[in-house]
């Protein structure tokens, strides 16, 4: 991991220390780099990251994105990342995992 990587878990893991907007416009810029077909790092069927991967459409970031507005009535079940479905039953999901 990077160092980079290493302080986001710490302040994701710190709900006091991230503000709402700040949140709100850097997951705006995330979707906004996500954007029609690309090239992305993505979870494989098995749930194991694929680096570098070319993407034509949504790729796992924005899956990511989208799982807190699960319970939206537009949000598409497609849309779950399918190593991720554990985090709506509350069992461990291996790719989520420290």
């Amino acid at each position: 991991m990077t160092a980079l990587v290493d302080f986001l878990y710490a302040r994701l893991n710190d709900p006091l220390l991230c503000t709402p907007l700040r949140d709100l416009k850097a997951k705006r810029l995330i979707v906004e780099l996500h954007t029609g077909d690309h090239e992305c790092s993505t979870y494989d069927h098995n749930g194991e990251i694929d680096n570098c991967t070319w993407v034509l459409g949504d790729c796992s970031t924005l899956q990511l994105l989208a799982i807190p507005f699960a319970d939206h009535p537009d949000y598409r079940q497609e849309w779950t990342p399918r190593f991720a479905v554990s985090i709506f039953d509350g069992s461990p999901s291996p790719a989520l995992q420290d």
